[in-house]
């Protein structure tokens, strides 16, 4: 097995369901770098830290999401971990296509 020779397991696949089932069989941590269409973890790290380089802080910023946000893999995965820091979250929805799924957004209120 994989977690043999790892102390930590970044996987990327192609099936919405790979890291759960991996993380089922693994005695390792598995780091999601993407699966599917869902959520892209690696890029939702990669923005934070962006936030963080630009801003010189991630607590209480106020983040825009404009363009077509809503199907953005990277942004599907950032919006939940935004609420930990206390991040004001703006979505342009102006014209109504790039709204987030309900799930999301509840997701969002659940983490502050």
């Amino acid at each position: 097995m994989t977690s043999d020779y790892a102390d930590i397991i970044l996987l990327r696949h192609n099936k919405e369901d790979a890291t759960e089932i991996a993380a089922r069989h693994s005695r390792v941590p598995i780091i999601n770098g993407g699966n599917g269409s869902k959520e892209h973890a690696l890029g939702a790290g990669f923005m934070l830290f962006n936030i963080k380089h630009y801003l010189g802080r991630i607590e209480g910023a106020k983040v825009g999401f404009y363009g077509n946000a809503a199907v953005s893999r990277c942004a599907k995965a950032l919006l939940p971990i935004l609420g930990y820091y206390g991040v004001d979250v703006f979505v342009d929805d102006l014209i109504r296509i790039f709204r987030f799924r309900r799930k999301l957004l509840m997701q969002l209120s659940i983490t502050g």
